[in-house]
C-alpha cells in the first residue's frame, strides 16, 4: 500500500513538514542580510559596546531636522543606508527613510519599548516593559516573532551569528534564534538585569543587580567567570584593546581582564555610573550621575581631564577619531569634546531630558529626548569646506 499525492498535495505536505502548522509557531523565515557594513545596528554600535566610528564631524555643528513623536524618546536609534528605526514611549516602532524624511512604517505594540532596537540580517529586534521581546521586518514592520521573558526588558539585543542575545528584569539572559524566536539557550543569574552585553571570541560579558559583572560562553550559556562588585551594574561593558572597561552604582570604573575576570586597574568617580565608556586612542571616556565626563588613559587608568556638565549624565558617550560626544540629562544639551584637553569645541541646547544615546551615521549625528524630539545634526557650511 502506498500513498498518492496530487503534485500541489505534495507541495503542501511537504511545506507543513518544513514550517511546522501554525498551532505550533509557524514557519521560520530565511535569514537576508539587508544591513550594510557602514551601519550603526544596535545600541553601541557593535557587539564590542565601542560607541566609536571611523568616520567625523568638525565643528560646529548646525541642525538639520527635527522629527517628532507623540511621547519620550529613550531608546537609541539603529540606522542602515538610508534608514532609521525609532521607538518611542507611545509604543511605536517606526522606520524612516531620512533621504526625504519619510515614514517607510509605523509598527504598535501594547506596552512601551523600554529597549533600544537592534537590526539583523532583515529584522529589528527590540524589547517591551510588556515582557516582551519582538522581532519585526526591516522592511515593512511585520510582526516575525514575540517571545516572552518573566519581567520588562530593558537591554538591547546582541547578536551572535544567528542568535539574538539578551537580559531581561526576571534576571534570565536569552539567546534566540533569529528565524523564530525560539530559546536556543537560557540562563538565570537570579538578579535583575539592565546591562546590554558585550560579546567577542566567543564569549559575552553582561552586569546585573547581584551584583557582578558576568562571562558565559556564548554557544550555551556556560558560565565562565563571576566578578562581584560594590553596587548593581547598569552599564553595558566596552571591550577594547582587549579589555573591558565598565563602572557601577557605587561610582567604581573599572579595567579588567576578559579571560580571567581579574581587575586591572580602578577608579572612583563623584557618582554612580548609569551610562556606558567609549574608547580612542588609547583612552578611555565614561560620564557618571553628578555629570562629570572622564578621560583616563586605558592600559593604566591614570586621569588625563574631567569635565563637569552641570546636570546628571545618563547617556552614553560616543568617540569620533578626534572627539567625544556626551549629553547632559538634566536640561538636555549635548557638547562635543577634544579628546586630548576635555575642552567643548560645540554645543547645543536640546528640549527635553536626554536619556538616550547619541549616534553617528553617514556624516550626521541624532540623539532623542524626553520631549519626543529626535535631533538631526550636520557639519555646518563653514566647516565642511
Amino acid at each position: 500500500m502506498y500513498l498518492h499525492f496530487k503534485t500541489t498535495d505534495l507541495r503542501c505536505f511537504i511545506l507543513l513538514l518544513l514550517c511546522g502548522s501554525l498551532l505550533f509557531g509557524g514557519c521560520s523565515r530565511k535569514l537576508t542580510n539587508l544591513v550594510e557594513p557602514n551601519a550603526w545596528p544596535s545600541f553601541r554600535g557593535d557587539v564590542l559596546n565601542s560607541g566609536a566610528t571611523a568616520s567625523q564631524l568638525w565643528p560646529p555643528l548646525e541642525l538639520a531636522m527635527v522629527w517628532e513623536v507623540d511621547d519620550k524618546i529613550r531608546s537609541t536609534i539603529a540606522a542602515n543606508g538610508t534608514h532609521i528605526y525609532l521607538a518611542d514611549w507611545t509604543g511605536s516602532l517606526q522606520a524612516l527613510d531620512t533621504e526625504n524624511w519619510q515614514p517607510l512604517w509605523k509598527m504598535t505594540r501594547d506596552g512601551v519599548f523600554t529597549g533600544s532596537p537592534t537590526i539583523a540580517y532583515d529584522r529589528v529586534i527590540i524589547g517591551s516593559d510588556n515582557q516582551s521581546i519582538y522581532a519585526f521586518s526591516m522592511q515593512n514592520g511585520e510582526l516575525l516573532w514575540e517571545f516572552k521573558t518573566g519581567s520588562m526588558v530593558i537591554t538591547s539585543p546582541q547578536i551572535d551569528k544567528n542568535l539574538a542575545i539578551l537580559g531581561s528584569h526576571d534576571g534570565k539572559i536569552y539567546a534566540l534564534k533569529l528565524s523564530n524566536g525560539k530559546v536556543d539557550w537560557e540562563f538565570d543569574t537570579e538578579s535583575i538585569i539592565t546591562s546590554t552585553a558585550a560579546i567577542k571570541d566567543g564569549k559575552l560579558f553582561i552586569g546585573n543587580g547581584e551584583p557582578a559583572l558576568l562571562c558565559l560562553r556564548t554557544s550555551d550559556g556556560e558560565p565562565l567567570w563571576k566578578l562581584p562588585t560594590e553596587r548593581t551594574v547598569v552599564t553595558s561593558p566596552l571591550i577594547a584593546e582587549n579589555r573591558l572597561y565598565f563602572g557601577d552604582w557605587s561610582g567604581a570604573f573599572r579595567a579588567v581582564d576578559p579571560d580571567s575576570g581579574t581587575v586591572l586597574w580602578s577608579a572612583q568617580s563623584a557618582g554612580k555610573i548609569d551610562a556606558s565608556a567609549t574608547y580612542a586612542n588609547g583612552k578611555v571616556f565614561w560620564v557618571d550621575m553628578a555629570g562629570v565626563v572622564y578621560a583616563a588613559d586605558a592600559k593604566t587608568g591614570a586621569p588625563l581631564w574631567q569635565f563637569p556638565m552641570g546636570g546628571r549624565a545618563i547617556s552614553s558617550p560616543i568617540a569620533d577619531p578626534e572627539h567625544i560626544y556626551v549629553a547632559r540629562y538634566d536640561h538636555g544639551r549635548i557638547f562635543m569634546l577634544d579628546q586630548q584637553s576635555g575642552k567643548v569645541l560645540w554645543s547645543f541646547g536640546l528640549e527635553g531630558n536626554i536619556y538616550a544615546s547619541p549616534v553617528f551615521h553617514k556624516g550626521k549625528l541624532y540623539i532623542g529626548t524626553e520631549k519626543g524630539k529626535l535631533y538631526v545634526f550636520k557639519e555646518a557650511k563653514a566647516s565642511a569646506e
